[in-house]
């Protein structure tokens, strides 16, 4: 099994299924009942670090002192609005042995959003970029990949993978060469 494989478990007398649920880190570290301890220790978090955490309701409380977890994070919101290639992601952290774990927790939790089976994006950098997405469409009533990516400041490329992965995500639909708000079509469909 490899990490983000998914698996149940099952009962083969009588036929039932027990649960189940993704691989997040195929070669864990065996632990005996009550040593917790050190795990509390390698993941402690300050008072700030907890507190924001918390409030965005993103990450579990022990993911945020975590070195790796901090480390990508950063990365992440410094790419800004070019997402990152995973496999370069992957270089980049190939000697931490927590890094399949902590990534696949932090897609999860929902900090780290996909965007296509390469690119991974911060949640508050897609959010943005989504707040320009819908700022366009209301000047313009119509969002088009270049001025998407003249007021973000990126590569057409980058601008296609984004609107992209909002069309995925079923928030904009391509029409007439520009995309248009999914909802907003759905409303005029109504008025009809």
């Amino acid at each position: 099994m490899k990490a983000g494989d998914h698996f149940v478990i099952r009962f083969y007398s009588p036929v039932e299924t027990i649960g189940g649920g993704v691989v997040l880190n195929p070669n864990g570290e065996k632990r005996k009942k009550g040593q917790n301890a050190d795990a509390a220790v390698r993941y402690a978090c300050t008072g700030k670090e907890r507190k924001k955490a918390h409030a965005a309701g993103k990450i579990t409380e022990e993911m945020c002192g975590n070195s790796v977890y901090l480390q990508l994070q950063e990365l992440y919101l410094k790419s800004g609005f070019m997402p990152l290639l995973t496999d370069e992601v992957k270089k980049v952290f190939s000697g931490e042995r927590d890094f399949s774990e902590v990534f696949f927790a932090m897609v999860r939790d929902g900090v780290l959003v996909r965007f296509d089976e390469k690119h991974y994006m911060h949640w508050e950098i897609r959010q943005k970029a989504l707040d320009m997405a819908y700022l366009l469409y209301e000047e313009k009533g119509m969002i088009r990949t270049g001025e998407f990516r003249d007021r973000l400041g990126i590569s057409r490329k980058c601008a296609i993978i984004l609107l992209e992965g909002f069309d995925r995500e079923r928030i904009t639909v391509m029409e007439n060469g520009g995309r248009v708000l999914k909802r907003n079509l759905q409303q005029a469909d109504r008025s009809q």
